[in-house]
């Protein structure tokens, strides 16, 4: 294997640490419910969301340390930190304990979310780093397909063993020391401010994940409540839902060239027909096909959010303009499920379809802004 091809695998495989951060504990919170019994619901539920909200500050931390230290050395420590804190949620005692060593696996991401894709903005150029940005789309979506899995697997002797799967990272660590190496820049620093097409493209992002995580967060509750289907139709439509993102990653190149402009409105319609299908259809099969097209518009957006960030900016700019839109990547995760609350409260409306209504309803508005930027030519049709 070329040197080129090493650097390229290391960086790519850091992707990988990015759903599995969540999708490892998904099937064994039962267990810890079980094993921490009398401790309030919120806490459970902390355990997924938590490590989401320490990614955020840790992110910025990630690329303000990289203007004074090795991206390298940044690296090391987020791995290490991401091993401690996911190892170390097996041997915890409590649930108090359990929170805080997500909070460290959190942390440990943050660290490591800026400088891998940045990464790769600084050593492949054109259609080079679209290919690389769809790519590492489809290995984040693969963590989320075989961690499952691996943990399901592993929760049937002890639940605490599928901690272990977080062990991954030590074998990352020594890609990273051995591969991992960093584009030589004459500027260390630059205080030039970020485009404003920064924010604009962090709060698409927002928005997307926003839409997308109305499904993620509400399917299994959905699929009670309309007694369609059990845990095990929810994971296998999850399944389908990372399988179809890792193909529309893998393919974003040639999808780029097949869609052009278009590519980023054909997504979003995507998404939203799969919302009304899900909204208005109670069949299986119909489900299955709307999950795998809300996984095709994940797969699309998300790698084009950053691409169109990497081009924007300048080589000493980019890690702080992906701390931003990673920020509000899992921002938007966060605060999908918040939205429906708040509305459903406000409204007094409990409808369990509400988030999807809503999906819609922005996706439907962003279809028409990206049409109506078009028809004006005005430039933010190719950033928001």
């Amino acid at each position: 294997m070329t040197t080129n091809k090493r650097l390229s695998v290391t960086i790519l495989s850091l992707f990988i640490l990015t759903i599995m951060t969540g999708a490892t504990v998904i099937p064994i919170l039962g267990n810890i419910r079980n094993t921490f019994d009398g401790v309030n619901n919120i806490y459970y539920k902390l355990i997924l969301t938590i490590t989401s909200v320490m990614v955020i500050p840790a992110t910025f931390i990630s690329s303000r340390l990289t203007t004074i230290l090795r991206k390298k050395s940044v690296l090391i420590v987020g791995l290490l930190l991401y091993m401690i804190g996911g190892v170390g949620g097996g041997f915890s005692s409590s649930i108090y304990v359990l929170l805080i060593f997500r909070c460290v696996l959190g942390m440990g991401l943050g660290l490591i979310i800026p400088i891998s894709t940045s990464s790769i903005a600084d050593f492949y150029e054109g259609n080079q780093r679209l290919k690389m940005m769809g790519y590492s789309s489809g290995v984040r979506s693969l963590g989320g397909i075989i961690a499952p899995l691996l943990a399901g697997f592993l929760a049937t002797y002890n639940w605490r063993y599928a901690f272990g799967i977080y062990s991954v990272a030590f074998v990352l660590l020594i890609l990273v020391i051995l591969f991992f190496k960093e584009k030589k820049s004459q500027v260390v620093y630059e205080k030039k401010n970020l485009p404003v097409d920064v924010y604009k493209l962090a709060f698409g992002m927002f928005i997307m994940y926003v839409i997308s995580f109305a499904f993620t967060t509400n399917l299994s509750l959905f699929l009670f409540t309309y007694n369609i289907g059990d845990s095990q139709l929810s994971s296998i439509l999850i399944f389908l839902l990372n399988c179809s993102i890792f193909l529309s990653g893998l393919t974003l190149s040639f999808i780029s060239k097949v869609l052009k402009k278009y590519i980023m409105v054909v997504a979003y319609i995507l998404m939203g027909v799969s919302f009304i299908i899900f909204s208005y259809s109670l069949n299986t099969i119909y489900m299955g096909i709307a999950t795998v097209l809300i996984g095709l518009s994940v797969g699309i957006l998300s790698p084009t959010y950053m691409v169109r960030t990497t081009k924007i900016v300048s080589a000493n700019q980019r890690s702080f303009a992906i701390a931003i839109v990673s920020s509000c990547m899992f921002l938007g995760q966060f605060v999908s499920p918040l939205i429906s609350l708040l509305i459903q409260s406000v409204f007094n409306y409990g409808d369990i379809k509400l988030p999807f209504y809503i999906s819609i309803v922005l996706c439907c508005i962003i279809v028409l802004f990206y049409l109506s930027s078009m028809s004006l030519k005005r430039k933010d049709a190719n950033v928001f």
